[in-house]
């Protein structure tokens, strides 16, 4: 076998060996859940002063190469209920809904609707020149509670 033929055998053996190392499926990053109300009225004006939060943040960047990233902000949030009851009158979202369309840990923590959305009340929640992004609301109808999906960047 001359040299070039053992190199080449070399070098595929080297890649057969090492290809599946290359082909494993990386860890999808922990997700933590906040707490801290601060960020959201900050981002999300029109929702007062939340009773309590439960959030979680995500973006695209990963470990790619740099450039334009897409942030998530996925929330559940306890309104006073005077928030919510303003919330309604003022924007009056109207389209039924079960169940917001919402993954992750936060999902068990919504509890079954109906819930009521619609394109004003949208506009309202992403409204905020902090935020600068979209951001979908769907307001339980008979609780005070408002399921909050937004993202901005890209």
């Amino acid at each position: 076998m001359t040299l070039k033929a053992r190199l080449s055998t070399a070098v595929a053996v080297t890649i057969a060996l090492l290809a599946p190392l290359g082909c494993t499926t990386s860890k999808a990053p922990e997700v933590t859940v906040r707490h801290d109300t601060e960020p959201l009225v900050k981002y999300f004006p029109v929702i007062g002063t939340p009773v309590a939060v439960s959030w979680v943040t995500r973006d695209n960047s990963g470990s790619r190469a740099p450039g334009p990233s897409t942030y998530w902000i996925d929330a559940v949030i306890e309104l006073a209920p005077d928030t919510a009851a303003v919330l309604r009158a003022t924007y009056a979202p109207a389209e039924p809904v079960d169940r917001p369309p919402l993954d992750g840990p936060l999902q068990s923590a919504v509890p079954s609707g109906p819930y009521l959305t619609g394109h004003d009340l949208d506009v309202a929640l992403r409204s905020s020149p902090e935020w600068g992004g979209g951001a979908n609301g769907y307001l339980h109808r008979d609780r005070p509670l408002l399921v909050l999906l937004g993202r901005t960047g890209g």
